[in-house]
């Protein structure tokens, strides 16, 4: 079962319920693209969807995502 639909039959939940299906999806974006970093000493990752995915997760939590992106 995924965590969103777990946590959303949570009764007494309210925002930290929510959080924690975001914090964790921010969570396996950033271990992504750690992972990420040591891969691509060995090959191009750009066209990867799934590092594109992770990035894009990331960055909609930054202040300055769409800079990061950008970059």
């Amino acid at each position: 079962m995924d965590r969103k639909r777990q946590l959303g039959n949570v009764a007494f939940g309210g925002a930290w319920s929510e959080q924690i299906a975001g914090d964790e999806a921010l969570a396996a974006a950033l271990d992504r693209l750690d992972k990420a970093v040591k891969d691509t000493l060995y090959e191009d990752l750009r066209g990867f969807d799934e590092v594109r995915q992770a990035l894009a997760v990331a960055c909609e939590w930054h202040p300055k995502g769409d800079m990061l992106a950008h970059a």
